[in-house]
């Protein structure tokens, strides 16, 4: 209990020191308790999305090796089926996510030899649900698993199936399609409309997508509160998961004046309000910690 509030305090300013919450990892990941481990890996990988976000290229690729240092036995330690307690199914999802999304140990090599034989039986292979998506990620590295996916998309009843697809889509570093993703889901062509904060969710939390969402959502604003109103959740949704990982000034004076240009009213919002602390905690965290983090690591 602790530990876990060690780390959940770890993004608020100046309540727990970088250097005790590092100490405290190594410790952490021998715990056979779930918790405090995915507690652990939420707040190594937000501090490792902020940095990659930034564009500090080699210092996200020294936390990404720490990370993988911390966490890759347990990776290995995974076996890809269903039999296992929820907590235990919770744990694997995080680490399996983490490490797929990064090509980390041999879970992408494990993940396309799974996708292969989905792909080959049009299908109709079973597939353990809660590793569902990391085979579909891996899949969508690939043009044809790609455009296979988009097939499936259309084709599978299941809602959580379908939405795992679709994240699968939107997890390729290829722009176009990325693009493409975005603009059909807000016509309701071939995407759904309801499925459009999914897609802008998932490509925000990609390198080459997080500011190409967010120009998305600034050039079609006007369409956007049109189609699902701009007090809805939809539209709180598509705003957080477009900005949460801003950590720079000159990304807090953008959104602000964003918001601002488009009414009081909509300055005022509580989602946007809540939108802009998060990125001054950011720049507030990063401000504070950075150099830290360059010699710790």
């Amino acid at each position: 209990n602790t530990a876990l509030k060690l780390f959940s305090d770890l993004f608020r300013v100046g309540k727990v020191p970088l250097t005790l919450a590092f100490n405290l990892i190594d410790y952490i990941v021998k715990e056979s308790s779930t918790a405090p481990i995915m507690q652990a890996l939420y707040q190594t990988s937000r501090i490792f999305n902020l940095v990659e976000k930034r564009g500090m290229l080699d210092l996200s690729a020294r936390v990404l090796y720490r990370i993988e240092k911390l966490f890759g036995e347990k990776i290995d330690q995974i076996t890809w089926n269903d039999n296992k307690t929820l907590s235990e199914l919770e744990l694997q999802s995080s680490l399996l996510n983490f490490a797929c999304s990064y090509d980390l140990r041999k879970c992408n090599s494990t993940a396309s030899d799974l996708f292969k034989t989905w792909k080959d039986s049009n299908g109709t292979a079973s597939l353990p649900t809660n590793v569902m998506k990391n085979i579909f990620t891996a899949g969508a590295k690939t043009e044809s698993g790609w455009q296979f996916l988009l097939k499936m998309y259309s084709f599978v009843d299941s809602e959580p199936e379908k939405l795992k697809i679709l994240e699968s889509l939107a997890s390729t570093s290829d722009v176009k399609k990325l693009i493409w993703l975005m603009q059909t889901s807000l016509q309701g062509v071939v995407i759904r409309s309801q499925d459009l904060p999914t897609v802008i969710k998932s490509i925000s939390q990609n390198l080459p997508g997080h500011l190409l969402a967010w120009d998305f959502v600034k050039e079609n604003w006007n369409q956007l509160v049109k189609k699902f109103h701009s007090g809805s959740y939809t539209i709180q949704s598509i705003v957080t998961s477009t900005t949460y990982q801003f950590s720079t000034l000159e990304h807090l004076l953008e959104v602000k004046s964003f918001f601002e240009s488009k009414s009081e009213e909509t300055a005022q919002l509580r989602y946007v309000r809540e939108a802009i602390e998060t990125i001054q905690l950011n720049i507030q965290w990063m401000e504070k910690n950075l150099a830290l983090l360059e010699k710790l690591l």
